[in-house]
This record gives C-alpha cells, structure tokens and sequence, in this order.
C-alpha cells in the first residue's frame, strides 16, 4: 500500500553543486530538529515514479527551501520543480543564494552572471521554457532570503538561521482554526470597553482552553494599555504562599511597575499592592489553569479591575466560572471535519490523509471524540507509521477506553503513547511529570547524560511524540499527560507511596516521617514542607537522583551519596550543611534565594567532581566564593545574579575550564572582576547587566575567544571598555547600554566581524562611535538614550542592518539622507525623538520595513512622500505625533498596506482631539479626511458633533464675554485693577477679534502705568479695525456711543472711561466678530481654566526655573510623569515661591505614585496663594483617588476652586458631583452636573448624568461603572455598598464549598 510521507520541507537544489556539501549539513540539522525533509531519491520509495513522487513531496510540504547555486539554472528539473513550488498555493518559500546573488535570478543571462551558460544552453534546448523558467527566477528573487555572504560564509550559520526559521514557521501552522471562536470573543470583549468585566471558559482537560485563551491574548493584548497571561495558576499555587506570592509579583511587573516593585512580602502585601495598582489600569488579564477562589481572591481580579478592562480565567470546574465571573463560556469538543484534520496534521504533516489511509485516519479521528489532546498524542504516535496492525491495535485501544466523561478513563486512552516508548524514554517522561516540569531543557539533558541515558534523542522523541514541548526555553507538559505521569507512578504500588520510584508532597513529607521510604524512589520532593527536617536520615533512598527541598529546615539531614541535582531554594542556613560534602555524583545544585553567607567553610574540603550547574541567584546575604570553588572542574554554568553582597569574586575561578555561562546581573557591590577572568577560554556568556558599581573589567578578557555574549547594560560606574575587547573574534552581541561613564569605545571592536547585536546607548554619547561604521555584518544596532543631534551618513555603510533603534534620543533632530541604503531594514524605531522634525524621503525606500514606530516624536512634521513604496510594512505606530502636518495621500497606499493603518490614526487622532476638546485640530483632521472616504459612517458622526459643538460654542462665548464683562466691572469698582485685569485678559483671549476687549484692556492696562501692555494692545487694535474695514463691516451703533464716550473721558478719568466701556454688554459687536470668522472651539475655551493669579503673572522667574518648567510641560503632554517630574524638582529648587511649579509638581508625584509629596506640594502651593484653582482642583482629585479617600478635604478643595472661577467650572462641577454621588448627597450631584452641562456639554458629564438616572432606577452597577467608580473606592459605611450582603453571602458559600 502506497503511504504518503509526512514532509514538512522541500528542499530543491542541484545536486553536484550542493549535495554533498551544504545540503548534507541542512538536513542533518533539520532532522536533528524534528522536521522531515525530502531532499531528493532518499525520499523516493522504489518502484515509484520520480516525477509524480516529487510532486507529490511539493504538495504536502509546507515550506520549500530553494537553494541557488552556480550550477542551479543547467538543470531542468529544478526549474521545473521551482514552477510547481510557485504555483502550489499556501506554500512558504524561502530562497537561499549560495555563492550567487539575488540580482543574478532577475538577469540570468547577464555576461557577469554564474547564469549565462546555463541559460545559453537552455535556450537552444528548449527555447519555449526559457521565458517562463526566467519569469518563476525573477519572481523569487523578490522574496527575501538568506545569502551565504551575509553570514560571514558560513554554512553552519546559514543552515542554523534556516533551522530556526523553518521551525518558527512550522509551529504557527494549526489546521484547526480557531478563528471563528477568537473573532466571536474580540467582538464581545470590545463591546465591554465601558466596563470591566471577567470571562469563564471551562471544559475538561485537554480540550482547548488554554489554547484558546492564548489565541485571544495574542489578537488584543495590544488594544489594552498593559496585559498579563499567568500561565498555570493551579500548579504555582500548589506551591504555597511563595507560589502565590510570585504570582502576584509577575502580575505587577506585567501592570508596569516592574521598576517600583522587586518583591512582595506575603500574599497580603500582593493583594494591597494589587488593589491599588489594577483600580486604575485599563488591563487585559488571562489566567490559566484556575482551581481554587483563593487564587482569584489572592489576585484581585475579582471586584478591582479597572473601568474598560478584561479578565478571562480557564478552569476545569463551572462552579469556580461561574461565581466569579460576568459571562461562562463551556469549551466544545471539536467537530468531526475538525478533529479529522488535526489528526492528519499530527500524523501526515497535512490536513489531508495520506493515500490509502483515509478511512482509517477516519476512524481514528472519530475515536478520539473531538478531544484535541487525545487527537494531537495519537496522530504523534502514528506519524509515519505503515503497519496496519499498529493503526488497528490504536483504534481497538480508544474504542476500549471510550469515555470521555471519566478522568481515569481518558488517562488509559492517553498511556498508549506512553505504552509506545523506549525504557530510558519512559523514566525521562516520568522524571519531567514528577520532578523537572518547568525546568530548562539543557539541564534536563545534563542530568540525563551523567546516568549515561540518550538525552538528546530521548528529548527530542517525547517531543516529537507530543507528551512534551519546549516553549521559552522551558520543558511543559499538558496537566492531563501530568496526571497520567503521577498515575503510572502511584500504580507501581497503590498501597505504599514509599515503594513507588517518584514522590511529590503530601505522600513525600508523611513517608520520610513515618520512615516508610525504600530504596525504589528515584525523585523526591519536600518543596514547601512545613515540618522539622532536622535529623532526617535520607539514605535509606539510595537510588534517590533528583531531590527537592524548596523552603524546608533542618540540619544535621543525612543525604544519599548519588544524588545528581538538589534543589533547595531559600535554604535558610549561612552555609551548606557539611553533610552534603561528598555528594560526588552531583550535576546541578540550585540553592537561589538562600540565605547563605558563604558557600562553605573555608576548611572544608568540600568538591564536587561532577558539578555542572551552580545556581546561586537571588542570595542577596552571600558575600564571596570559596577559593576551593576550582575543585568543580566540570562546572559549565554558574548563576549569581542578583547577589547584592558579593563584592568579588575568587581569582580561582580561572581554573575553571570549562566554564561556559557566568551570570552576574545584578550584583550591585561587584567593584572589580579577576584578572584570572581571561583563563576561562571556554566562556561564551557573561552577563554584567545592572553591576551598578562595577568600575573596569580585566583586559585578560580578550583571552575569552570564544565568548560569544557580553552584556554590560546599566553598569553606571563602568569607566571604560576593555581595548582588548577587539579581540573577542566570536562575540556576536554586545550591549552596554545605559553605561552613562563610557563616552569611548575601543578602535580595536571595528575588527569584531561575526557582531550581529550593539547595543551601546547612553546619555554621555554625543557623537557615534567611529568603529560601529565599520561592522558591516552588524543586524541590530540599539543606541537609545544617546544625545547626538545629528546621526552621521557613516552609518549607513551597515547595509545587512534589520533592526534599528534610537528610542528616547530627545536631542536627534535629524537623520542620514541616504536611510534607503539600508535594504534589510525590517525594524525602525524612533519613539521619544522629540527634536525630530523630518524623516528623509529615503525611508520610502526601505522596501523590506516591516515596523516603524514613530510614537511620541512630538516635533516631527512630515512623513515621506514615497510612504506608499513601504509595501510590506505591517506596524504603524504615529501616537504623540502632535505635529505630523506634511503626510502622504492615504489613497496612494495599497488599500491593505499601511494606508489602512495610516487611515485609522488619523481617525483616532481625531477623536482624540474631541476628547481633548481640541475642536478646531480636529476639524483640520477632519477635512483632510473627508476628501478620502467622505461616506466613512465615523466621520459623518464626528461631523455632526463638531457642528453640534458650535451651534452650542456660539451661545457659550455670549455668555462667558458677557458674565466676565460683569466680573470686571466688579473689581474696577472695588479699585482691584489687578482682579479686574484677570478677567478683561480672558476676555481678549476668549474674542480675540473684538476691537471691544482690547479696548478695554487699554484703557486698564493704562490705569495700571503697563505701557508696553498698553502699546500691544494699540496695536492689536489697529489690526482689529483693519480686518473689519476689508471685510466691509460696520460696528453697531450702541458701540460707537460707547467709544464716543470713552474718548470723552479717557483724557481726564481713565477709570470712568474704562467703566464706560464695562458698563454694559458689547453682544452686537460680538456677534458681527463672530459671524465673521470660524466659531471658536472650547479649545480655545478651555484655556481659562489655566487662570493665572496675579502672583504668578506678576512674579519674575529664574531664567533655569522657566527652561525646566516648559520641558515639563512637554512631558505632561506625552505622559512621561516621571522625566516632568525629574525636570520640576530642580525647577523648584531654583524658584522654591513659584506656584505654578508646586503646582506642577504635585500633579507629577501623584501620577507617580508619591501621594505625601503630591499633598505636601500642593499645600505649599496654596499657602503661597489660596486661590490658585488648578491646585485646588487637582488636590481635590488627590484626595479622592487616594486611601483613605478624604471626601470631606476634597469637597471642599472643589467648592473653593468652583468659587474661585465661577464662569468656566464645568469640570469642578462635574468632579464635584462625583464626590456627592460617593456621599450620597444625590439631589447636590444632580444640581451641579446640570449646571455642568450648561457651561459645558462634555460627554462625560451626560454619562454622569445617566449613571445618576440609573441609581434612581435601581441599577446599581451600571451607575457605578458610568461615574467610573470602583467598588472598593467607596467609603465605609457608605449607601453605595449594595453587594455587601451578596459578597458575605458568597464568602459563607466558598468557606462552605471548600470544608
């Protein structure tokens, strides 16, 4: 019977040119991967024909890998097969150019190419074929590939990049969509923006959850501000405290605050942390695998997600999806054209069966009832299986275990595949479920290796067999397959755990008590074992390998002699117990986050011979090594990161030969590194990143020549770089940014030729470093941070460069001219280059960009004019580019390029200027966009608000003229000139086109002796009068007797001549200013509300002060609260009585999580001037927002700012109201928001408005979510607390469910 190979590659080459040499080794490689290759007869069964067989290889491959040579063009049947490749649909080609160049496919016959002869003799052969043969060469000449020139001529590198490729491709093929699904979930989750809510998916195991939940994470996380996916919550929270504690720890890192919080102390200190910090995140969060409420409970998800954000758990039990969360969703089994095609996807490599095996693929598939996991494990099983028997003795086994139903049941189905395994593959399987889950592969197989086991193979069978994956360089496993691990264990003797060969808490803790444990047991665990270990004796386990007593304590514990890997993290000795000494058979020893303060003594004569792996990360109390640490020849890897007390490290360590990983991030009192350093040939890692006080390294260094990585990043006191660093011939990555001492490189680095990663940005680098122009193999190149004003054209001698990155480079203002010379450029990113003002035109011909991040470049002004050339680039990013004016013709993209992209921002900057209340930026917008898709049903809706938004401005500017108009004329009369000029300059600034306002402002500003003022304003008048005159209007009578009488007076009274003018309303020359120009937007309106005092207009500031206050600003504006509040700290030093620098000030440390200061500047601020309104406002807000939410002191701030500033207070009535709502003072709340919406119709305070109306109507949660009110801000006792007798209730219910 014909059976179909399962390819996953097609290789298409000429043999005599590349067979036996680089195609041999790309083979190999991929086979030693897990990906079947046909090459060429090897793949060819005999008796088939050649032809249809590659044909058929053609078909079911995924990807075709075509090799060019020399000598490709004089063979036919490459030619041939390179047609069949381009016409076959959805097939990945990747075209790699052997000692050729992509140019020589699109001229084959050109006199300088390796083509012509070939080309020559095809011509007289088959004259017809040459064209299309030429067609199929220049078109794959197009596709980007991998040219053995750009990989220094190496094959080993060339084949290792098409490996990782091919792999990286494989792994996103998924027959089964689960596109539909994920769709339907984005659309409801959308639909919740207004709200926070949390989502259930359960299902059995095995069924999809996790899958599906990662599918959803991926399509949106990008949509939410910051989001986390907590993988596995049940098996960390197995673990105890410590495991939920470092769930909570990675859930405030995800939620950006990586940088404030490094630990959390209990589980209670998380949950208040948390609280805090997801109230006022807009967060996408997943967590999986949820077994118990306390994770829920322990995490916060529960009643504190912020307003817009979206929790999704995954759980085997209902109940838990169902009391905690809004909407339960129950994962269905697939259907059965589903689950066939992930069965034939595992077993064929296709979604098709194999021929002559379809109706077995059939009925296996049907068999396994839609269950994925039971799918994926029997189609790994029969890959390219071509017994009968085999295929039938599978079926009889599913159809016997055929429930899916019973848990034990679907572990028997499952076993089979464990059943199918050699002996030493079966312990490795089980070593992972018991032991080594979560662990890196590499020590997986340096444990295995040391018992003389086929690691390598075995690893790569279990995987290839689905019963493991690899995924971030970590060994998983599904919790179904773990459960058959433990099952198969527990088998071995049901009745007593000690005889069985692998133990895990609870069983492990009562047996070693109970002394019941034997020699059998292989793996033990004691992790998070509360009970005294002291005395122990463990030898009776003389067969134990792999022992873990993670948080335990004890002495005097007598451990077996051939233990290969102790994991004992937080040991909570000073040193090692002695009794460990002569553990000789020790590969891996991991003693992170002790407490020890020395390794050993520095008698004792401890050694481990076979030591390979020293992890000592996080022992922040350690302060060096033993000297006998050389007594570990066979030590390749030692971690010490994190080690906050070690000051240096023993010159011995240069006898450590074989040394191939030191990790030393963190180790914040390393000073000095040994000179013994360059000993270590071996080394190819070392990692110094965040060695804040480290000031040199060795020049021995240079001996290190096969050190591949060194990563200096944040190593602030670093004085230099080593000059014999030019030395190190294999370093391919080199980072170092943030090195603010380094302002030199060595000359010698521009010889380091394999460097494929810099990364050498820091604050004192002002020009580029000569060398960098010379590493022309250089692909990534980082200089972040750098103050250079210009980026010199030297650098675009990096032709093979594909990511470069100058983010945060505020000085930049202008780069090369010549930026197309970079032709592999696939990642450019400038976000923060806030001098950058223009991008050159070459960047249109960066035909292989695939992301441009251009965020917060708030000076930039254009975008190419050729933009619409980027064809393949697929990430846009232009958010904070407040003055992008030049911009290319939307309609010029390709419609599902860029221009889509480019389209959409421009429509949220739209409404982003509405949301701002910059209307008249928006309009701007607007127009421009209108000429593209006037029938956009969001830009008919945002047209309509903006003329609804005038209509409604025009009656507001009457108003508000009129209402400061009486304000002034108050003060005048109470001889306040001061005052009164406060409101007059609001005036002007509100009609700045009334001939009126600047008027009367001369006629003030005159009282007050402000000549200058007074000149200006003559000035601005004349050009009022001028402009009305050339439009042909005439000013109103009633105006015209107010200006004669004016000149009556102002000669002899300047005060009654200005009381002429205010004495009553200008409304007709208001309405002739008005009707003459384009309505003025609240944005300009909105400008009163920054209203100066005359303490701050009248006070002269420090030239420094004023500098560091607007670049403040700047700040504030791109929503960098830390960089303003490192520039309004000196500020107020320099000028400590300015107000408006307190102000500020306060403002920044509240969004930076420094609320005391943010109250103590803001009280200063008030103490120099009581009425300054935006102070008063944001204190209010401070101490609404803030535990332990002072209402009262917040009431009160807003009623002063409100009376301060009675004409434009929309937005302290609005706020006040919401702090009556929190009251309960629901009839106040009403009052202000109408009045609110009256000066103002904001639409937040329509939707205050409707909340209001729906806490009347009784729908408590919904007002709730529209004031934007989380539960937990409430006061208590408060009458909001409507859900505290249905939370008591649901508590009583969970302590209940869990007794």
């Amino acid at each position: 019977m014909h059976y179909e190979q399962p390819f996953d590659v097609f290789i298409n080459h000429r043999g005599p040119d590349v067979k036996k040499t680089f195609v041999k080794e790309l083979n190999e490689a991929l086979r030693s991967a897990g990906v079947h290759p046909f090459v060429d007869a090897d793949g060819i069964e005999q008796g088939e024909a050649s032809w249809d067989s590659i044909l058929e290889a053609i078909r079911v491959a995924p990807i075709s890998i075509c090799v060019f040579s020399p000598g490709y063009v004089e063979s036919m049947w490459c030619l041939d097969e390179l047609a069949v490749i381009h016409r076959s649909a959805d097939k990945k080609i990747l075209p790699v150019f052997y000692n050729v160049e992509p140019w020589h496919l699109r001229h084959p016959e050109a006199i300088t190419s390796p083509f012509a002869a070939g080309v020559k003799k095809l011509q007289s052969r088959h004259p017809e074929k040459v064209s299309g043969w030429k067609g199929w060469l220049a078109r794959t000449a197009d596709i980007y590939g991998y040219e053995l020139n750009k990989f220094s001529r190496s094959d080993t590198n060339l084949v290792q990049a098409i490996v990782s490729k091919v792999l990286q491709h494989l792994k996103s093929l998924f027959p089964v969509a689960l596109d539909q699904q994920a769709s339907e979930f984005l659309s409801f989750i959308r639909s919740q923006s207004q709200k926070s809510c949390r989502i259930g998916i359960f299902g059995m195991g095995g069924i999809g959850k996790t899958t599906l939940a990662k599918e959803i994470f991926k399509r949106i996380k990008d949509e939410f501000p910051v989001s986390s996916f907590l993988e596995d919550v049940a098996r960390e929270t197995s673990k105890g405290d410590q495991g939920v504690a470092s769930l909570q720890l990675q859930l405030l890192r995800d939620m950006g605050n990586a940088d404030r919080v490094n630990i959390v102390e209990d589980i209670n200190d998380g949950k208040s942390k948390l609280r805090q910090c997801l109230q006022s995140k807009r967060a996408f969060i997943v967590l999986d695998n949820v077994e118990s409420p306390l994770s829920i409970k322990a995490l916060c998800v529960d009643e504190n997600l912020g307003v817009g954000s979206c929790c999704i758990l995954t759980s085997r039990d209902e109940w838990i999806c169902s009391v905690f969360s809004d909407f339960t969703y129950e994962m269905p089994f697939l259907k059965p054209a589903e689950a066939k095609q992930l069965f034939c996807w595992n077993a064929f490599g296709s979604i098709f069966a194999a021929q002559g095996f379809q109706e077995l693929a059939n009925e296996v598939a049907l068999a396994c009832g839609g269950h994925p996991l039971t799918l994926e494990l029997m189609g790994s099983l029969l890959r390219r299986e071509k017994d009968l028997l085999v295929w039938d003795a599978v079926l009889q086994h599913l159809r016997k275990h055929d429930s899916l139903q019973n848990h034990d049941k679907m572990l028997q189905r499952l076993k089979i595949s464990f059943d199918s395994l050699e002996p030493r593959h079966k312990e490795m399987f089980l070593d992972v479920a018991c032991f080594l889950l979560g662990s890196p592969p590499q020590l997986c197989k340096d444990l295995w290796t040391s018992l003389k086991w086929p690691a390598e193979l075995g690893l790569r069978n279990l995987v290839n067999k689905s019963l493991l994956k690899v995924e971030n360089n970590l060994v998983t496993m599904h919790d179904l397959l773990i459960d058959l691990g433990h099952s198969i264990v527990t088998e071995e003797d049901v009745v007593r755990p000690g005889k069985r060969s692998r133990l895990w808490m609870n069983e492990s803790e009562e047996e070693l008590l109970d002394k019941e444990v034997t020699d059998k047991v292989q793996t033990f665990s004691l992790a998070e074992s509360k009970a005294d270990l002291s005395d122990q004796n463990l030898k009776p386990m003389e067969n134990l390998r792999l022992l873990n007593m993670d948080g335990c304590g004890g002495t005097r514990i007598q451990f077996p002699h051939r233990l290969g890997y102790v994991r004992w993290q937080r040991l909570p000795l000073e040193k090692i117990p002695c009794e460990m000494y002569d553990m000789r058979k020790l590969v891996v020893l991991d003693l992170a986050s002790s407490k020890i303060t020395h390794l050993w003594n520095v008698d004792s004569t401890a050694t481990f011979p076979r030591l390979q792996t020293l992890i000592l990360d996080d022992c922040k109390e350690l302060r060096e090594l033993p000297d006998s640490i050389n007594g570990s020849k066979d030590l390749r890897n030692l971690h010490l990161e994190k080690c906050s007390s070690l000051e240096s490290l023993p010159e011995t360590i240069g006898d450590l030969s074989k040394l191939e990983v030191l990790r030393l991030r963190g180790c914040t009192k390393l000073k000095h590194l040994p000179e013994a350093l360059g000993s270590l040939t071996n080394l190819w890692s070392l990692y110094l990143t965040d060695c804040t006080n480290l000031v040199s390294i060795p020049e021995s260094i240079g001996n290190c020549r096969n050190l591949s990585n060194l990563s200096l990043g944040r190593c602030y006191n670093l004085e230099a770089i080593p000059e014999s660093t030019g030395k190190l011939c294999n370093l391919r990555t080199f980072e170092s940014p943030s090195c603010d001492k380094i302002s030199h490189f060595p000359e010698l680095m521009k010889d380091l030729f394999v460097l494929k990663t810099l990364k050498v940005g820091c604050g004192s680098l002002t020009t580029l470093p000569s060398f960098i122009s010379h590493l022309t193999g250089l692909q990534e190149l980082s200089l972040c941070l750098s103050r250079f004003v210009t980026l010199p054209s030297a650098i675009c001698a990096l032709t093979r460069l594909q990511d470069l990155k100058l983010i945060g480079c505020d000085v930049l203002e202008s780069l090369p001219e010549n930026m197309g010379a970079f032709q592999e450029l696939r990642i450019l990113s400038l976000v923060g280059c806030v001098s950058l003002k223009r991008l050159p035109d070459s960047v249109g011909e960066l035909k292989y960009l695939e992301e441009l991040n251009l965020s917060c470049c708030a000076s930039l002004q254009n975008l190419p004019l050729n933009f619409c050339q980027l064809t393949r680039l697929r990430l846009l990013c232009l958010e904070g580019c407040f003055e992008l004016l030049e911009i290319p013709d939307p309609c010029s993209m390709p419609e599902t390029g860029c221009a889509v992209i480019f389209y959409d921002f421009l429509v949220s900057r739209c409404l982003q200027y509405l949301e701002q209340g910059k209307f008249s930026k928006a309009e701007e917008v607007l127009v421009f966009l209108m000429k593209f898709k006037h029938e956009d049903p969001r830009l008919l809706q945002i047209q309509a608000f903006l003329e609804e938004v005038k209509c409604r401005q025009t009656e507001l500017v009457v108003m508000d003229v009129e209402m400061l108009r009486q304000e002034a004329l108050h003060w005048v009369v109470q001889n306040d000139m001061p005052r009164a000029l406060e409101y007059i300059n609001r005036m002007v600034e509100l009609e700045p086109e009334s001939e009126m306002s600047y008027l009367t402002r001369f006629a003030a500003r005159m009282i007050v002796n402000d000549n200058t003022g007074a000149q200006e304003d003559t000035k601005m008048l004349s050009q009022c009068v001028a402009a009305r005159e050339l439009a042909g209007r005439k000013l109103s009578q009633s105006v015209l007797e107010k200006v004669d009488k004016f000149n009556n007076l102002f000669r002899c009274d300047w005060k009654h001549s200005l009381l002429a003018l205010l004495n009553s309303g200008s409304t007709l020359e208001v309405e002739h200013s008005r009707n003459s120009r384009i309505p003025t937007f609240p944005g300009t309106l909105q400008a009163l509300g920054r209203s100066l005092t005359w303490k701050e207009v009248g006070e002269p500031q420090p030239e420094i002060a004023a500098a560091l206050r607007k670049a403040a600003m700047q700040k504030f504006e791109l929503d960098d609260f830390y960089a303003a509040l490192y520039c309004l700290e000196p500020a107020n030093a320099l000028d400590p009585n300015n107000v408006t620098t307190l102000s500020l000030l306060g403002r920044a440390k509240h969004r930076t999580g420094d609320f005391a200061g943010a109250e103590a500047a803001m009280s200063q601020a008030l103490a120099l001037d009581p009425r300054h309104e935006a102070t008063l406002f944001h204190r209010g807000m401070l101490r609404e927002s803030v535990f332990p939410f002072d209402l009262q002191g917040s009431l009160q701030d807003y009623d002063k700012a409100i009376e301060v500033n009675p004409f434009n207070c929309a937005l302290f009535l609005r706020a006040r109201a919401k702090v009556k709502f929190k009251l309960g003072d629901f009839e106040g709340a009403e009052e202000d928001l109408d009045r609110s919406y009256v000066m103002y119709p904001y639409p937040q305070t329509l939707k205050y408005q409707q909340g209001l109306s729906k806490w009347k109507q009784g729908e408590f949660e919904a007002a709730l979510i529209d004031f934007e009110v989380p539960y937990n801000f409430l006061p208590d006792p408060c009458v909001l607390r409507y859900k505290e007798n249905v939370i008591e209730s649901l508590k009583d219910d969970a302590k209940v469910e869990l007794s």
